[in-house]
């Protein structure tokens, strides 16, 4: 008997209105769930930032979001990945008192793993652990 697919799998344009697309197909996807909120979050904060620093975000660009509810060999586990179009734009300088840039400190403080590729990120939570 094969296992049925936990993965589900949506592709949405680089534009950063999308980011309001990308929260509420991950919350229709977890709600309900331990750490709903935390994984939630940390998928839009990833989206934002594929679509504000990668060629994703360029006119036709796309960002594919997918969540495995049931990743093999990590029971009570979720993943979240992020693919972007890769490569990165030319950064620009920030300032100290800019608001933006401090998201990914973010999501390292909710996420109990993360791993990037050149165009992935994938992050897992343990559906056990409490939320943040």
């Amino acid at each position: 008997m094969s296992a049925v697919s936990q993965i589900r799998t949506r592709h949405f344009p680089g534009r950063l209105e999308a980011v309001g697309q990308i929260r509420w197909f991950v919350a229709g996807l977890v709600d309900g769930l331990p750490r709903a909120y935390d994984i939630t979050l940390c998928a839009s904060e990833l989206a934002a930032n594929a679509i504000e620093h990668t060629a994703s975000g360029e006119a036709g660009g796309t960002v594919e979001v997918r969540v495995d509810l049931a990743p093999a060999g990590r029971p009570g586990a979720l993943t979240l990945a992020v693919v972007d179009q890769g490569p990165p734009r030319v950064p620009h300088p920030r300032r100290p008192a800019e608001e933006s840039g401090r998201g990914l400190l973010l999501v390292g403080e909710l996420v109990d793993d993360i791993c990037r590729t050149a165009t992935t990120t994938t992050i897992t939570f343990d559906r056990k652990r409490e939320g943040a």
